[in-house]
């Protein structure tokens, strides 16, 4: 994936080569996720640095089972992508958790808005949606994590517009 700047807006924008659709949840999209991250370096700068490991909980990804995957975040990088148990462990500090069917909303919407989601399709929003949405940590000091670093998490939501994404049925 290479770097191009819109010379009309002076914003990089990532632009991939044609690498056919990524299936959600898989490992996979979550790599192509942080490849556009990294990308995009300057944006994720511009937020400031993120240090946390995060959860992604599809309630009821694979076959009806829970799914989950951990990403390690480190500075302005992912430097782990592992799949983990749907129970969080203590290595997560904060873990979204959400049926399919949001997940599946949350990026067909920002595909749709070219990484600008409706405001009911933002993290600020969704952490507040409980049950539908659930934010979990051990304590509120990990739960914190999220808002510290909110703007970039968004960003990585963001960025999945980039992304050709085919659901899981």
């Amino acid at each position: 994936m290479a770097i191009v700047k819109n010379e009309a807006s002076a914003t990089a924008t990532p632009q991939m080569a044609d690498p056919g659709p990524v299936t959600f949840p898989s490992q996979a999209w979550f790599e192509a996720l942080v490849a556009v991250m990294r990308d995009n370096v300057a944006r994720y700068k511009q937020l400031g640095y993120a240090d946390c490991v995060m959860q992604f909980t599809v309630t009821d990804g694979d076959a009806g089972k829970p799914w989950s995957i951990r990403l390690t975040f480190d500075t302005y990088d992912v430097t782990g992508i592992t799949l983990a148990s749907a129970t969080r462990e203590d290595i997560s500090d904060f873990a979204f958790e959400a049926p399919l069917c949001v997940w599946k909303a949350v990026i067909e919407n920002t595909a749709k808005n070219h990484g600008r989601p409706d405001h009911e399709f933002t993290l600020n929003y969704l952490s507040m949606r409980e049950p539908q949405f659930t934010v979990a940590a051990e304590d509120q000091l990990r739960r914190d994590y999220l808002f510290r670093y909110k703007q970039t998490m968004q960003q990585l939501i963001n960025d999945s517009h980039h992304l050709k994404t085919e659901f899981r049925q």
